[in-house]
């Protein structure tokens, strides 16, 4: 008796992605340590000196971790309600806050001591900095405001109320400590000159501003409101690059790689990275839930990634080939002893009979109920969400071999609910891939006539049969289009070779098609 033939399982080519230096590096960072915290991880930020502590602002405190191992050195909790956008001072000793009560509050990082208590705004400050002169403190509240503090004299020096929504996003300029940005709900991005409290700039950025970053040169603002990303210019007051990479709102912005790349987390579940200058996206990093909030350590070896279920993910940067082979020669040891090794190992010659040990190999399931002819359970075996989503090509190939039995429509026949649904859905998923959709459409065909006259038997088949017929209306529609494409290149092509041999023009037996070049 022969052995059953497995299925075979053929891996159609995909489109190639472009590996670039800036891919190779962002691959590099290693799979993500999560730390669950009480609440959702609202702001995450590094100091900027060795060993760049990572100060993570969740519920009502603010934790330090160690960028080293990820354990908590020290927690800041005197706060009554709700912190937000803990930031460290340059040198790391100091650590500013805002609160849900509207207070600005200023801690030493050693001691945990609460330093300073600003008070006077009137609704809660989101985000607080320090500025270039790092005596002074800007916040941004939701009572419409930005103000400037003294930290030695707690008190407060300027007051600016310019906007008409709550300001969750601004900054300081490093280079002059006049020059402050903000960014609001309004939609508004404005710059304001401390000396006289004017708006020198003001953008429109068209969304609910979420999160600002000053380029160290002073010369540009990055935006990030909505589902866009937009570069400012602000020596001439006008827009660099608006980048709309994401699908959801973009809640976070920070610079890498000595600004030359900006990150931006969203929503959506991802983190892009768009180098600068270019301002294309060079990699993408994925993550689980929902992203608030985001940072890179100085020497960009740590990502900190925050999220909206608490989760916080701190990945850091593998090894390089060269660091791992410098390590490698220094630690190597020779290990192998003399019984391990194997003396006078004895080669067969072209005259020895040498028999294969050929090992039983198990059969995956859906080969294992094809060999017993179950069609249906091989067919329910590879519909699956994970088949589907992770290997689709598996799918198809049962599929190919069930047409080739004859047996597809006996496999298709007789579904209810969930296996119904699930071989639906896979049709309608990927009918517009060019790989599979010749198959697909035999499929298609065999579902319409076996379960059309049950569609007004149930409401979830019907909606099975409109989710399959907006796939082919999509499909016609995008051929439509290339029909057009295909017209118009046409024309263009027989209007170019007229040109070249305008003798063939008072030719009027000759045919256009047959004239163009191929």
């Amino acid at each position: 008796m022969t052995d059953f033939k497995r299925t075979e399982v053929e891996l159609k080519p995909r489109g190639k992605t472009k590996v670039t230096a800036e891919t190779l590096y962002w691959k590099n960072f290693g799979s993500p340590i999560a730390v669950k915290d009480y609440g959702a991880i609202d702001y995450v930020d590094f100091s900027q000196e060795q060993p760049y502590n990572l100060a993570v602002t969740s519920s009502s405190k603010i934790q330090i971790y160690s960028s080293v191992n990820a354990q908590v050195n020290r927690t800041l909790s005197r706060f009554r309600q709700r912190a937000f956008g803990g930031k460290f001072r340059r040198d790391g000793r100091l650590l500013i806050a805002g609160d849900e009560e509207g207070d600005v509050r200023l801690f030493d990082t050693q001691t945990k001591s609460l330093l300073r208590i600003f008070k006077g705004h009137k609704g809660p400050v989101h985000r607080c900095f320090f500025g270039s002169s790092e005596t002074q403190v800007i916040s941004f509240s939701d009572d419409m405001s930005v103000c400037l503090w003294d930290i030695p004299s707690e008190t407060r020096l300027q007051c600016i109320q310019q906007h008409k929504d709550y300001v969750r996003a601004g900054g300081m300029s490093l280079l002059s400590q006049d020059v402050v940005v903000s960014g609001s709900y309004d939609h508004t991005v404005k710059v304001f000159d401390l000396r006289n409290n004017n708006c020198v700039f003001s953008f429109d950025h068209g969304f609910p501003v979420e999160s600002l970053l000053l380029f160290p040169s002073g010369t540009s603002v990055v935006s990030a409101g909505g589902t866009s990303v937009k570069i400012w210019d602000l020596l001439n007051g006008k827009i660099l690059c608006d980048l709309r990479e994401h699908h959801k709102t973009v809640t976070c912005l920070s610079f890498a790689r000595d600004q030359g790349c900006i990150l931006s987390g969203s929503l959506d579940k991802h983190v892009k990275v768009f180098e600068s200058g270019i301002y294309k996206v060079v990699h993408t990093l994925d993550y689980p839930s929902p992203v608030l909030s985001l940072a890179v350590s100085p020497n960009d070896m740590v990502i900190a990634t925050g999220m909206a279920d608490g989760l916080l993910y701190i990945q850091n940067k593998k090894e390089s080939v060269e660091e791992q082979n410098r390590n490698l020669k220094i630690n190597k040891k020779n290990k192998m002893h003399y019984k391990y090794r194997v003396y006078n190992q004895y080669k067969p010659e072209e005259s020895d009979i040498t028999v294969i040990n050929d090992e039983h190999k198990k059969l995956p399931r859906y080969d294992h109920y094809l060999r017993t002819f179950q069609v249906s359970k091989a067919l329910d075996c590879v519909l699956r969400k994970y088949v589907q989503e992770r290997k689709p090509e598996i799918t198809i190939a049962v599929i190919q071999e069930l047409i080739r039995r004859g047996s597809l429509r006996a496999a298709v026949a007789g579904r209810e609910g969930k296996s119904m649904v699930s071989l639906f859905r896979f049709v309608s998923k990927y009918l517009h891939d060019s790989r599979f959709q010749a198959i697909l459409m035999d499929v298609a065909f065999i579902l319409i006539e076996i379960y059309a006259q049950k569609l007004g038997e149930s409401e979830q088949l019907q909606q099975q049969f409109n989710n399959l017929k907006s796939a082919i209306d999509q499909e016609i529609k995008i051929l439509h289009i290339f029909m057009k494409i295909r017209g118009t290149i046409s024309a263009v092509r027989a209007g170019i070779y007229f040109n070249k041999n305008p003798d063939i023009c008072s030719s009027t037996d000759t045919l256009i098609p047959n004239i163009i070049p191929r």
